[in-house]
């Protein structure tokens, strides 16, 4: 006979828990004041387009990162290809980039006419391995972009000594890693030139957007003659994307999301909201790049007056789970590092096992399922050769990064089925867990 207690166990996890919540990546730190504001403005029918906060954001931005100017576009990928063009980066020269991101970054360099080259990654920050670097340099070498990925500090320094060698160009890639530190200094700061992402995932959000930052007066020139010679998203556009901004919100909540899900589905098949979505197109799209929305920028005004909260919170869940797994301790405690956690990141020998067993509590929304995330085949088209960056690879089938915005629920549950994963050294000398 199966104790009332077991019984009562096994209906919470089969009927209650699931009912009650499932966090996922979408949202989490939009505020109820920002989707009100909103929607205030569709019914009102101003111009969203053109405005004072787009100079405002900037400014603040700016400031915030101590650099000398940010110039906003509508997407970070955009900002990318902005910066490739102010370095006279065109055909025939090559970028260096790790084989670990996503597909819209060898993208813009191949908008370009560039060629993305491939670096292999280390397991411990999921960035380019300084060690693998010069390898991966020719004399059609132009730049290398370091990621931040996860929001962890890269090993910029040891990618800048040796860009600085070869006099190549760094350019930071901040889409995960806005009011990150490294050594006291903004993550965004480091390098002469970066971008960073403003989408619904990552550390603040306008919907869509993002911003290239400079310390360097020519470049920041360059830069704001191309985003002043750029246009909007059209108003029709515009319209969706903060309808989608709002219902992305309302059915993200992890008392919603187990319905909501398969409502906010429909509606992105219904094309109720408006995204970019040229993971996999080749060919540079139209209107490519487009500047930021007076009213997004409204949007970013307001995230970014409560970044430091906003981080704080992340770190509290970071010290949390790390309490339990103890997956990132030689990160949190190196002080030189102050990362911004986006996503807290593990390696698990069986990610598909894994995933059923936290369903009930989060959908992950893995990052990065493959070299080039959203695209999953043909990867010569984007100049990648299957077998050359085999740590990267490998990762890709084993990683989990569990997101650490406002809206995670049920946290102690997670960490309960987390204290039942082992630590192990795997046949690769890699660091995973089995559950």
């Amino acid at each position: 006979m199966i104790p009332a207690k077991k019984l009562i166990s096994i209906f919470d996890d089969i009927f209650v828990r699931p009912c009650l919540f499932q966090s996922n990546i979408f949202s989490g730190t939009t505020k109820p004041k920002e989707v009100w504001s909103s929607l205030l403005w569709l019914l009102s029918g101003n111009d969203g387009l053109m405005g004072d906060y787009i100079d405002k954001f900037e400014k603040q931005l700016a400031q915030y990162l101590q650099v000398l100017d940010c110039a906003c576009f509508a997407a970070g990928r955009m900002a990318l290809y902005a910066i490739l063009e102010s370095l006279n980066i065109g055909q025939g020269d090559e970028v260096i980039i790790p084989a670990y991101t996503c597909v819209v970054v060898p993208n813009a360099i191949i908008y370009r006419g560039a060629k993305p080259v491939y670096c292999d990654i280390e397991t411990e920050r999921f960035s380019i391995d300084p060690a693998k670097l010069e390898q991966c340099i020719t004399p059609r070498t132009r730049a290398i972009i370091a990621q931040h990925t996860y929001g962890i500090p890269c090993r910029i320094k040891e990618i800048t000594e040796v860009a600085r060698k070869h006099q190549i160009s760094v350019i930071e890639d901040c889409a995960h890693a806005l009011g990150g530190k490294l050594d006291g200094e903004k993550l965004g700061s480091i390098a002469p030139i970066s971008f960073s992402s403003l989408d619904y995932t990552k550390i603040i959000s306008t919907g869509t957007g993002g911003f290239a930052s400079t310390k360097d007066p020519e470049l920041a020139r360059k830069i704001r003659q191309i985003k002043q010679r750029s246009g909007f998203i059209t108003e029709w556009q515009l319209t969706k994307l903060i309808f989608g901004y709002s219902y992305s919100y309302i059915l993200s909540n992890p008392y919603i999301f187990p319905a909501g899900k398969y409502i906010r589905l429909l509606l992105d098949k219904l094309k109720c909201c408006f995204d970019f979505k040229e993971y996999l197109c080749l060919k540079i799209p139209d209107n490519y790049p487009a500047r930021l929305t007076n009213i997004q920028s409204k949007l970013g005004l307001s995230q970014l007056s409560d970044l430091n909260k906003n981080l704080d919170h992340r770190r509290e869940i970071v010290r949390h789970i790390d309490a339990v797994l103890k997956a990132n301790q030689s990160i949190i405690n190196d002080e030189s590092l102050s990362p911004s956690w986006l996503r807290y990141p593990f390696l698990v020998e069986n990610r598909s096992s894994f995933l059923k067993k936290t369903a009930k509590y989060f959908q992950f929304g893995i990052w990065f399922c493959t070299i080039a995330q959203n695209r999953r085949d043909h990867f010569e088209q984007i100049h990648y050769t299957k077998g050359s960056c085999p740590v990267a690879e490998w990762v890709t089938n084993h990683i989990v990064s569990i997101p650490t915005h406002y809206r995670i629920k049920g946290l102690d549950r997670l960490c309960e089925d987390l204290t039942k994963l082992k630590p192990v050294r795997n046949k690769n000398n890699y660091f995973v867990f089995v559950a």
